[in-house]
């Protein structure tokens, strides 16, 4: 086994040349660290070995300056938290029935995701974890396990406000929101749950 000494790019390492008893091959390799990444390219020459190094610390210096611009256009956007957006949305709901409804759906995910949670940050696990709530109550009426296609026309609820966002927020004229894990009912519940969204949806301002 020969080793060189290298500092490419003001990276410091050791190169090290091995037998493959595989390949039956000599190679070089190296092992370094570079914006937290642990690196080991390997080629068949030394030379080769620099060009690919050279390449790698480009490519991560590269990515840091592309971070650090995506950071910088976060900043200067302003994103609204989640709450902010349902606040908006309840005002364009004109029926006073629907309001209600949309108004305890809202506050009721709200209460079970982080303070002031900004409307880019949810993930589908967060509309999982309202649907589990929901699941594990029983209902007012029947004293029963909340069905499919109630917990179902709460998460329509809530889609319908996240699809509003754009109207409020040209920031986030491109943001798609995270899939939401629908539950499995009926084609004619999930039809009435549709129509009721239209409903509910058509009378904004």
């Amino acid at each position: 086994m020969e080793k060189t000494s290298g500092d490419f790019y003001n990276i410091p390492m050791k190169n090290v040349r091995t037998y493959n008893k595989k390949t039956k091959q000599y190679q070089w390799q190296v092992r370094f660290v570079i914006n937290g990444k642990q690196i080991r390219p390997k080629a068949h020459t030394e030379t080769d070995l620099k060009l690919i190094v050279a390449e790698i610390y480009r490519a991560e210096n590269r990515e840091k300056i592309n971070s650090k611009h995506r950071t910088d256009i976060e900043i200067n956007q302003y994103i609204p938290t989640l709450a902010e957006l349902f606040g908006k949305v309840l005002k364009t709901i004109s029926h006073p029935k629907q309001t209600k409804f949309a108004g305890r759906v809202f506050n009721d995910f709200l209460n079970l995701l982080p303070l002031h949670i900004k409307v880019n940050k949810l993930t589908t696990s967060d509309f999982q974890t309202y649907i589990e709530h929901r699941q594990s109550l029983l209902g007012e009426q029947t004293n029963e396990p909340l069905n499919p296609r109630t917990i179902n026309k709460e998460l329509y609820a809530i889609s319908g406000g996240l699809k509003k966002v754009s109207r409020f927020y040209s920031e986030l004229e491109n943001w798609k929101r995270p899939p939401i894990p629908f539950l499995k009912e009926k084609n004619s519940s999930r039809e009435l749950n549709f129509n009721w969204y239209h409903q509910i949806h058509r009378h904004s301002i």
